[in-house]
């Protein structure tokens, strides 16, 4: 490298299998009820026992192993699958907690009732967090975590886990060598990673990346963590690029203010050498982005005047707020952008550089590449157009993203589904506030009782019917993913189902569905998990949340970013504007809105949010695009495949013939036993919840 401080411009080269591994579903919708009934309660060992019955039922029904080979299969790699699950467990005790606030209850029962079965053991109380999320009508991602890792610790989940297989349990990995340790580490919890290193846990292992353990945790600024395993032996040595983990911090870390408090976390206890060496690896990293800066290429013609959605047709006029005539140049160069800004980029990048180190990237030239080019998305999603080619389409609109599933609590309308043509033709175009928002203030429910009393949801569903309405719709069928090395498609990684769909349903809109180019790599590192429509009028957005890696291609429309890293996520459920106006009042006891990494999209551009950031968005004009999680290095997978290792689990081989071909071999002087069974690889990712 020629600096210690700066990522290579040459790709890292993550490890991978040559058949990648995938993992068929285990999870019906009875079990995943069974689980956050249990999960709610706070019995974690009861939700993983729920999912390893499914699992083995699942190979036996699936692989057709017998009873014996499934239930070693699935307990030799139980500590790594409830490792996995951490992330998806914090987002639905977000959602849960949010809810309990809010109205009294949530889905699986009252407030009093939510995580009962670790109650006592949590720091902050659950009345506390009740109280925080009332007031700022947000929940912390951090404090998710800290809960989830202290019912953990109160339960002896993973102790119990490593007993029912055995300590090399903790090894298991999966196709981006991914381990336990690494997964709790980019949660989070300090004392479920205090938990796996008491247990035997490898503090100096990597992952595919190159990443130890306390540099996941660096990247992912969960600072307990990183606390907690630079007191392990050894886990401060030097990486295989021969970095510290501080040279490591001062690579990946945009912020100088959270970068010091990496570097202190690490044990650099000198405030004025953390300060001048966060400042030096900033002015670094601005000196190299300036010398690396491309010019953006052309905007297609079809991208003029905001494709047509920011103005009213029959008025001619341009809504208050969009930017008239101006040229893509012209805002590209005026706005702001608080991380990495690259024309163009190659997927090995994308992977080595970005979303395996937990740094986002704006990339600006999809607009112009020749997918996108010769699909025509630009053309065809002009407002006229668009509403030509798909106007009896019914789409549902709603204050922010899924607010649908907890509308029976909220007492939000259950039905806002309207067609793309009434919705353009009538309240499509209303006028939002100067700031992009809505000028609206949401009063506060009533914290509920500790017997869960209910409280009144009106305050939400007053404010649910007071902002811009936006479609953010998933298309959970019409399309099936590909196996590895097949022909890929205009869509690429997957392939369009959509025959037997009614020519008006919403699925038909994924004929113009395009995956950004750059994404596309020989080793399909990078899957589709998840694909999103959306469109939105100005003031409407995505309220604070957090999820798996994605990225949001923006095909017409302006829209502002606020990024925080994992540590500082939140999640909301009201509208963008009312989350960040009361998120930023705070609670009493922390502050729920740390200053964001902020971020203006342009049309044509894609943004990559890395696993577990916190962002919330604002049309700042009439916006329209795709969206989709991905699954990369935070999956989950059987384990099956000969880089995991030779058990007889694994590979088909009972233990009896195992020993009976040893005892053969020493007879014969012959050589080591190869098994004859392969196991079928074509398995499909899953990204546990």
């Amino acid at each position: 490298m020629a600096s210690r401080t700066l990522l290579p411009t040459a790709p890292i080269e993550v490890a991978l299998p040559t058949t990648p591994t995938l993992s068929t579903t285990v999870a019906t919708a009875s079990v995943d009820s069974r689980v956050d009934i249990a999960l709610f309660r706070g019995d974690l060992l009861d939700a993983v026992s729920e999912y390893r019955d499914a699992a083995v039922a699942d190979l036996r029904q699936q692989r057709q192993f017998d009873a014996r080979r499934a239930e070693a299969a699935v307990d030799a790699r139980l500590v790594l699958r409830a490792s996995v699950m951490l992330e998806g467990w914090g987002v639905k005790l977000a959602r849960w907690v949010l809810e309990a606030s809010a109205t009294g209850r949530s889905q699986h029962g009252g407030a009093s009732e939510l995580f009962s079965a670790c109650a006592s053991a949590l720091d902050p109380s659950l009345h506390v967090l009740l109280n925080r999320s009332r007031v700022s009508g947000l929940v912390r991602r951090a404090d998710a975590a800290v809960a989830i890792g202290q019912c953990a610790r109160r339960q002896r989940l993973f102790e119990r886990l490593v007993e029912q297989s055995s300590a090399q349990a903790l090894s298991e990995f999966n196709r981006f060598y991914w381990r336990p340790i690494h997964f709790a580490a980019a949660f989070g919890s300090e004392l479920i990673v205090q938990t796996l290193l008491e247990l035997g846990a490898d503090p100096t292992v990597a992952t595919g990346a190159g990443l130890t353990p306390v540099q996941v945790a660096v990247a992912h600024h969960t600072l307990r963590a990183v606390e907690a395993l630079a007191r392990a032996p050894r886990a401060l040595d030097l990486d295989w690029e021969g970095r510290t983990p501080g040279e490591f911090a001062l690579a990946v870390i945009g912020s100088e203010a959270r970068c010091r408090l990496a570097l202190r976390a690490l044990g650099d206890k000198k405030k004025s050498r953390r300060r001048r060496r966060c400042a030096d690896a900033a002015r670094e990293r601005a000196e190299l982005a300036e010398e690396e800066q491309q010019e953006p290429s052309e905007r297609p013609a079809a991208c003029d005047d905001g494709g047509g959605w920011a103005v009213v047709e029959e008025k001619g006029a341009v809504l208050p707020g969009s930017e008239g005539g101006a040229t893509y140049e012209e805002r590209a160069a005026a706005r702001r952008c608080d991380f990495a800004v690259m024309a163009s980029v190659d997927a090995q990048t994308v992977v080595s550089a970005y979303l395996s180190m937990s740094r986002p990237l704006l990339v600006t030239d999809e607009a112009a590449s020749g997918l996108a080019a010769a699909g025509g998305i630009y053309s065809r999603w002009r407002r006229g157009a668009f509403a030509e080619s798909y106007g009896d389409i019914v789409l549902e609109r709603e204050a922010y993203p899924y607010a649908t599933a907890a509308a029976h609590l909220y007492g939000y309308p259950a039905d806002n589904g309207s067609t793309v043509s009434d919705w353009l033709a009538s309240s499509f175009d209303a006028p939002a506030s100067a700031d992009g928002g809505a000028d609206i203030a949401c009063a506060a429910a009533e914290l509920p009782s500790d017997e869960g009393a209910s409280a009144s949801p009106a305050a939400h569903a007053a404010a649910a019917s007071g902002v811009p309405s936006a479609v953010f719709t998933p298309m959970g069928d019409g399309w099936r993913r590909l196996k590895p090395g097949a022909a890929r498609t205009r869509q690429g990684d997957i392939a369009l189902e959509l025959d037997a769909a009614p020519p008006h349903a919403r699925t038909q809109l994924l004929r113009d569905y395009r995956r950004p180019s750059f994404l596309e790599d020989e080793e399909w590192m990078v899957r589709t998990g998840t694909i999103q429509f959306y469109l939105g009028p100005r003031g409407s957005g995505t309220q604070p949340h957090w999820h798996g890696s994605s990225w949001n291609w923006l095909v017409h429309g302006r829209k502002e970013w606020q990024l925080w890293p994992p540590a500082e996520a939140s999640y909301a459920q009201q509208h963008v504007a009312l989350a960040l106006e009361q998120g930023g009042r705070g609670a009493a006891d922390v502050e729920m809105l740390p200053a964001s990494l902020r971020c203006e999209q342009l049309p044509g551009e894609v943004l990559l949010v890395p696993h577990g950031w916190g962002h919330a968005t604002v049309n700042l004009e009439p916006s329209i695009g795709w969206a989709s999680e991905v699954n990369l290095d935070r999956v989950y997978d059987d384990g099956l495949a000969r880089m995991h290792g030779a058990e007889w689990w694994r590979v088909g081989a009972e233990e009896r013939e195992r020993e009976r071909a040893a005892a053969l071999r020493d007879e014969r002087g012959e050589g080591e036993f190869v098994d004859v069974e392969e196991v079928d690889e074509d398995e499909e990712d899953e990204e546990m919840e």
